[in-house]
């Protein structure tokens, strides 16, 4: 099995179905996403078994680094946060560069992520990797809007009593 066909297998069925999912059913595209979610879990797989070989003289693996980020793109698109964090940690662990393309999806997903609340806690970690996204890269909007977002939810949790009134965000 070639590893990198898989991968592309996975990336063409993902912009297949973001293709799809501009202006058509709903029913149309999430099977795509699935079939797209199943190739990066085979190279998720094959990666994972590469990375756990003694013979291997390296933790960072940049095509694992690749398939777990459009993973996590592909869960937030789904919008299931929770496995979308998962996916992108395990993607900022693997990569041999940082990403902030990647540290800006995770801080995203962290704001967003259904199964923690949005506490000082996720607030904390959305702020240090969208921090570090803007460090890697100034010109990042995303990354700008999502951490003035947390910054503001900050604000509500401060005016709610639930952080500290001294504490501050930046």
């Amino acid at each position: 099995m070639n590893i990198d066909a898989v991968f592309q297998e996975g990336r063409r069925l993902t912009s297949q179905a973001a293709a799809k999912q501009k202006g058509t059913l709903q029913s149309d595209w999430p099977p795509l996403y699935a079939d797209a979610i199943a190739q990066y879990n085979v190279v998720i797989t094959q990666v994972e078994a590469r990375l756990k070989d003694p013979k291997n003289p390296t933790d960072k693996d940049a095509l694992g680094a690749d398939a777990y980020f459009n993973l996590g793109a592909v869960h937030m698109i789904l919008d299931d946060y929770d496995k979308a964090v998962v996916a992108l940690e395990k993607s900022n662990k693997l990569s041999p560069i940082a990403d902030d393309r990647t540290l800006t999806n995770l801080g995203i997903s962290y704001l967003k992520q259904k199964s923690q609340p949005l506490d000082k806690t996720q607030l904390d970690k959305a702020k240090k990797v969208l921090q570090q996204a803007m460090d890697l890269n100034p010109n990042n909007t995303l990354a700008q809007q999502a951490f003035k977002k947390a910054q503001r939810e900050f604000e509500k949790l401060k005016s709610k009593g639930k952080v500290s009134k001294a504490a501050n965000f930046s």
